[in-house]
């Protein structure tokens, strides 16, 4: 028995559900930056292809946990859509190189 005499089950389904928002949320902000941003670098190639390779590699070379805790630290709030934006933000390089490749 619990000490605050709550379901467990609701409580598991209660931050399923939460956790299922954060993941779709930030991957459809990674979608929305890395497809573009990917498309952009394949189509052009040469020049732009070159610029934009050298800018998705120095975004990737940032620590994403150090990111948000800047973002938290300057901010001064404990919110979950500073996480979502921030990880959606630092997430979409793995796409953009997916889209660019093919």
């Amino acid at each position: 028995s619990r000490i605050n005499r709550k379901d467990l089950a609701a409580a598991l389904i209660f931050g399923t559900r939460i956790s299922l928002v954060v993941g779709f949320v930030t991957v459809l902000i990674a979608l929305l930056i890395g497809i573009p941003f990917g498309a952009t670098a394949g189509y052009y190639g040469g020049k732009w292809d070159i610029l934009l390779s050298r800018f998705l590699e120095v975004w990737e070379a940032m620590p994403v946990l150090f990111m948000l805790l800047m973002i938290v630290a300057i901010t001064e709030a404990k919110s979950i859509f500073w996480i979502i934006l921030a990880i959606g933000i630092f997430g979409w390089t793995g796409f953009a190189r997916y889209v660019r490749a093919e």
